[in-house]
């Protein structure tokens, strides 16, 4: 955590967008740390989201989008963005690679 924590940082229920399109909040952000303060979302890099319900379908919806956004706020498509689903017992993790979402098909549990 200590060697990290002037790097990134971790938000929560920080709302981002790109376009009236691509617009969302997820339930957590960590993003690099800005030059420009706390205050201010540096590059998105991991978006978490939270499946309502259970409803993982939904939740890889709100998330994606999020992905594309966070993509483009970073004007680097090469540059991969993370996403995390979850319901708080199982996490499944994705990847946005330029035009190319792939999602892990093993859901992980934490107890």
């Amino acid at each position: 955590y200590k060697s990290f924590v002037d790097k990134y940082t971790l938000w929560s229920h920080k709302s981002i967008t790109y376009d009236n399109k691509l617009t969302g909040t997820p339930d957590y952000l960590i993003s690099t740390k800005s030059e420009l303060g706390k205050t201010i979302l540096g590059l998105p890099l991991v978006i978490v989201v939270e499946a309502k319900q259970n409803n993982f379908i939904e939740g890889w919806g709100q998330c994606l989008a999020e992905l594309i956004a966070a993509q483009k706020m970073n004007k680097n498509e090469a540059q991969p963005v993370y996403g995390i689903v979850t319901d708080g017992e199982l996490w499944q993790l994705g990847r946005l690679l330029v035009n190319v979402f792939t999602k892990e098909k093993t859901r992980i549990a934490i107890t």
